[in-house]
């Protein structure tokens, strides 16, 4: 009956998602353990180790923020949405290897996916911006200067009007 197939039908989603979510956490994750991630019917997130011991409540600032972004990629690919999505600060509690694992497999992870991300020149390292290059279509800064904001071109410094 319709009840059967609904069910059915979420389950499916759920798994998908919960397969993506493992995948990509443990390939951003710059530890060397594998964790297996659990996503319960109720969409709620378990990261196990090795001994099947939940770590969710140990995880630093580093590996949550990648825990979130993961898990945003990977309700992206399942839900079939084409929108944007807007990140601030993405890798602001993410130390310099993580960082580049994340700028490198993100834009892959959602690939049809128009991602604004504002980050500060801390974040937005040299690496991270050789990282990102192929999937960067425009970049700007925001420059402050005589009480105002203005928002440039990175690559020729022009004032940009939004």
């Amino acid at each position: 009956c319709l009840e059967t197939i609904r069910n059915d039908i979420l389950s499916e989603l759920r798994n998908l998602t919960e397969e993506n979510l493992d995948q990509y956490f443990n390939e951003l994750i710059w530890k060397q353990e594998e964790y297996d991630l659990v996503l319960a019917d109720d969409y709620s997130v378990s990261v196990l180790d090795e001994y099947g011991d939940n770590k969710i409540g140990s995880l630093s600032a580093g590996e949550t923020q990648v825990l979130a972004l993961s898990f945003m990629a990977a309700l992206t690919e399942i839900s079939g949405f084409d929108a944007p999505v807007v990140i601030d600060t993405p890798l602001g509690r993410i130390s310099s290897t993580p960082k580049h694992l994340i700028a490198q497999n993100l834009p892959k992870y959602m690939e049809d996916t128009q991602i604004t991300f504002l980050m500060t020149d801390e974040e937005y390292t040299d690496d991270v911006q050789e990282a990102l290059a192929d999937a960067v279509q425009h970049e700007y800064q925001l420059v402050y200067s005589d009480n105002k904001t203005k928002i440039v071109t990175r690559d020729t410094a022009q004032e940009v009007d939004i």
